[in-house]
């Protein structure tokens, strides 16, 4: 069991209270996640729909050569793990990684509002002109984790829609990953590995 990039760091990451009470709790359900529900599941199925059209349309898009790829698991530190939609080649060499969204809220509208200029995704902004991922969100700690694993420095976002893609290019924050990963080893190794020793050793 490890420290996946698509939730669990995120929740370590923005813990508030870092009581090791609370830590403990959080270590708990982490382990014990159950199965999502209700509007979250059929979001969920409706990305897993629409994945392979989104990856066509992507290298349709920009006639690039990008081979499917899964879960990597970071060199040093077996214990992070994060999975990407894909590998992007150049000159025959990988260069830089995609991570795919499919967002149902925008099956049928633009992501973003040509009349307004604004967002309709909670988790991407426009400033001055310019659209970005927030810094906040949940899917910025996923691809900064899912560079950190595979040791690229650019991943492709692409956001998936029928009216028009959005692709954003997201960098490699060095800052971002210095301040992440000690919170991470220490959580995982105070509280999530001893949980999981405990939960081994009642079955």
């Amino acid at each position: 069991m490890r420290i996946s990039a698509s939730l669990k760091a995120h929740k370590i990451k923005t813990l508030r209270n870092k009581s090791e009470e609370c830590q403990n709790k959080l270590a708990i359900s982490l382990l014990n996640e159950t199965v999502i529900v209700g509007k979250g599941a059929s979001n969920i199925q409706y990305g897993l729909q629409t994945e392979d059209k989104a990856f066509n349309k992507f290298c349709d898009m920009y006639n690039i050569d990008v081979v499917k790829s899964g879960l990597f698991f970071h060199i040093c530190r077996p214990w992070i793990s994060a999975s990407s939609d894909g590998l992007i080649l150049k000159n025959g060499k990988i260069s830089s990684v995609l991570e795919i969204k499919c967002p149902s809220s925008c099956k049928q509208k633009s992501i973003i509002d040509q009349l307004t200029g604004k967002s309709n995704l909670s988790y991407i902004e426009v400033k001055n002109g310019e659209v970005g991922l927030k810094y906040s969100h949940i899917y910025y700690t996923q691809i900064q984790m899912l560079l950190y694993c595979t040791g690229l420095n650019d991943c492709h976002l692409f956001i998936f829609n029928e009216i028009k893609p959005l692709s954003l290019i997201i960098k490699k924050d060095l800052t971002f990953l210095e301040n992440i990963i000690p919170i991470l080893d220490k959580f995982y190794f105070s509280f999530y590995l001893p949980n999981l020793c405990n939960q081994s050793n009642t079955l």
